[in-house]
């Protein structure tokens, strides 16, 4: 007689699946969290920079920035927290992504506007110093409804991998453009250790202007 003990009882219906969709949620939180800790951690760094330069007239814009940035994140974080995910009696990703996207619209839609009035402003004197720096903003808002639209398709069905994501997430091995020179360092005399280059780079200026 085969009898299955408590211990091999899935405390949740769905086992394997339930499972594999919560994985893939866990990813899709991290995957969601890298582009707006860059915004933020970008923005915060240029607000810095603007009053540094006597730039005051750029605070609000890049205030604006953050605030949308950690308001979305507060979203993400809400509705993909895994004690909540944990404890849910049904996992329906799609619908989990559908909601998250409905929620974020306006406040990305912002986002997003306020980024390329920035970018349009970066391309003279005395804000062209926020041109790089506005791109990697721009880059980071387009990624958003990119991994959601991942999380709205989902489920694949079950024992599929998840899509491999866009280039410049976690993981994603990225091929230099053609005639691109590797950046480097002008001291080593910090090792900067993440698996997102925009966190890289931001991670070693926030360090490198405590010095």
């Amino acid at each position: 007689m085969n009898m299955a003990t408590q211990d091999d009882a899935d405390p949740k219906p769905g086992g394997d699946e339930r499972r594999v969709t919560l994985a893939f949620l866990a990813r899709m939180r991290h995957d969601l969290r890298t582009p707006l800790n860059a915004i933020i951690g970008y923005s915060e760094l240029l607000i810095e920079e603007a009053r540094d330069r006597r730039l005051e007239a750029l605070v609000p814009t890049l205030t604006i920035i953050n605030d949308k940035g950690k308001y979305i994140l507060s979203l993400i974080d809400d509705r993909l927290a895994a004690s909540r995910l944990e404890e849910a009696e049904t996992l329906h990703a799609g619908s989990i992504g559908t909601g998250l996207r409905e929620a974020m619209e306006a406040p990305l839609q912002v986002l997003t506007e306020v980024i390329g009035r920035l970018a349009e402003s970066a391309k003279a004197e005395p804000t062209a110093f926020l041109a790089e720096d506005a791109a990697r903003l721009a880059a980071a808002a387009a990624r958003l409804p990119v991994l959601v639209a991942q999380l709205v398709d989902y489920p694949r069905g079950p024992g599929q991998a998840p899509a491999p994501g866009v280039p410049g997430e976690p993981g994603i091995p990225q091929t230099p453009a053609p005639g691109a020179k590797e950046k480097q360092p002008d001291a080593a005399r910090l090792l900067v250790v993440d698996d997102d280059p925009a966190n890289r780079d931001l991670l070693y200026r926030q360090l490198t202007r405590l010095d």
